[in-house]
Order: C-alpha cells, then structure tokens, then sequence
C-alpha cells in the first residue's frame, strides 16, 4: 500500500477534500511553469480532465465528508467547480448552501464572490468580498469589481477609483510577495492614470507595481499583467518592450484576441512612422525647407510652454 492510501485512510475526508482541491489549483496556476508556451492552448482542457478526477473523490467521499462538516464540504466542492474561467451555476449553488450552513465561512464567500464577478454581478460580487474585509484575496477582488461599478458622474468615478487604489494598497500591505495583488495594484495606478490625472508619478508606480509581480512566479504566467504591462509602455513609448509585453500575454493566452490586436496596431503604427521618416513625410524638398524653417524660429507662447515632458527613468522605484 503506497505512502498516499494510508494518508487517506488516517485522515478525515473533508481534509483529504481539501488536500484534492488544493492540488487541482496549483495544477491551473503552474500549468505553465512546468510546460513549454506552446502548451498554452491545452491549459483549459487540461484543467477541466483534472477537475473531473477531483470530482470522482467528492463522490466517493461524500458521505463522510459531509457528516464531519456539511458546509465545509459544500464550500469545496464550490470551490472546486469554480476552478475553470466560466461560470458554474452548481458552483454558485454549492457555495451559497455552505455560507446559509455557517456565514462564518470567509473563504466560501470569496469564492461565491468569484461566481458572481463570473455571471457579471459585479454588484453581488462586491457584496461578497466586502465580508471579508482582511483578507488579501477578497480587497484585491474588490480593488476590480470597484472599478466596474457603474457611476453616476465624473465625481463619483473618481472616489470609485481612487477607493479601488486603496483597496488594492492594502491587499499588498498584506503580503507583498503576492504578485497578483502587485498585478491588481498596478492596474488600479493605471486606470487612475487615464482616468483621473495623467501623472508621471502614477504611470511609474503602475511600472513598479508589474516589476514587482514579476517576481512571482504564479503571476509570470498571468496573461493580464503583461497586456497591462504593455499598455504602460507603449504609452511611454518604448516599443519595442511593449511589443514583447504584448506577445508574451497573447502566447500565454492563445484564445485571448486583445493583446494580439494590440500587437499588430503597434506594428502597424511603427511601420507607418518609419515609412514617413524614410521619405521625410512625402513633402517636397523646397516644402519641408520652408516647414523646417518655421519650427526652428517660432516662439512658443501657446501653454504647451507650461507642460512638463519626462523621460523613462533609469530604474523605477519601488513601491515596497
């Protein structure tokens, strides 16, 4: 009999539930880590044969396991459903029979949360993480649902987002080794940026929030920090990082069009600006004299004089 059979004979069953579920997760969230890129494409069938293994073991443990802690079991069986990127309505129905069972239950209603954001009830979804107000997980999940919460007007938008930012601060306060709350974070910087004040200060504090997630491994393979990512830089014109950015995202996501789209208007973009360069902008000499000649004696009195123009820093700070 193998180390692991007489480990599942000791231990109660909702704990061997638990260990089964714990497993099914870390096989979506290092998929990548442990195969090549081309691989990518395979990740969500892959993972939905792994679920349906996990499965077999709520079937056969079922009984046991609910006699020892019925809302527990519910919440991991949820829990276990929800591992894929669409929506489950038996998960969300597990979910809600474990917190009826015990409200205390923080972790079901994270992962109820989750099912919500799914449906696209970012409003239900809030609900949900808000009872978990000390937890790294649920303020991160806040810091978005917050952020697609519908507004009345500019003012109210820009408490949404600034109260996002805040949400997202606390969840890295928490445990600053966890990339995706870096990831999160520099998303809510970025978003305030284009939507708030275009400060050079946040565009490098989104930059230090993705070089931070960088570090981690889980978030290395997270699709959504190199878009982002990529969003940042093209917007600081450096390019050619962009396009790598931008490609890396759609390699780790083959069915995911945006980054790829995005690529291609940046190639495009690029190309153009140096079809224009080559050819001096397709003027003639005695016309591009005479346009050279102005911008070279013109004054500027209009209030571009007062805008301030930055380069990308050298190293960009940390946030830590």
């Amino acid at each position: 009999m193998s180390s692991d059979q007489d480990k599942s004979e000791t231990e109660k069953a909702i704990d061997v539930l638990q260990r089964k579920v714990k497993k099914l997760y870390e096989y979506r969230d290092f998929y990548l880590l442990k195969r090549p890129l081309e691989d990518a494409l395979k990740k969500d069938d892959d993972v939905k044969k792994e679920l349906l293994d996990t499965l077999k073991s709520f079937d056969e443990l079922e009984g046991k396991a609910q006699a020892e802690d019925k809302s527990k079991f519910f919440y991991l069986k949820g829990r276990a459903l929800n591992v894929t990127q669409d929506h489950d309505p038996e998960a969300e129905k597990l979910l809600s029979k474990a917190i009826k069972l015990n409200s205390n239950l923080l972790e079901a209603w994270n992962e109820l949360g989750f099912c919500m954001w799914k449906r696209g009830d970012s409003l239900g979804a809030k609900k949900c993480f808000l009872k978990n107000p000390k937890d790294k997980v649920a303020l991160r999940s806040l810091a978005i649902v917050l952020r697609q919460q519908p507004s009345a007007n500019q003012e109210e938008r820009v408490k949404i987002i600034e109260e996002s930012l805040v949400k997202a601060t606390e969840s890295v306060e928490l445990d600053p080794s966890d990339g995706l709350s870096w990831v999160v974070l520099g998303n809510s910087y970025l978003v305030s940026f284009f939507s708030i004040l275009q400060s050079p200060k946040k565009m490098k504090q989104a930059l230090a929030a993705y070089l931070q997630a960088e570090k981690d491994v889980i978030a290395q393979v997270d699709p959504d920090l190199y878009y982002n990512k990529g969003i940042a830089l093209q917007y600081q014109e450096e390019y050619l990082p962009a396009l790598e950015a931008f490609s890396k995202a759609a390699a780790l996501d083959p069915t995911w069009n945006l980054p790829k789209e995005k690529e291609r208007k940046l190639i495009m973009y690029l190309e153009t600006a140096q079809q224009l360069v080559t050819t001096q902008g397709k003027q003639r000499p005695k016309k591009l004299h005479s346009m050279l000649k102005v911008c070279l004696h013109a004054q500027l009195t209009t209030p571009f004089q007062k805008m301030v123009f930055f380069k990308k820093p050298n190293k960009i700070p940390s946030l830590l």
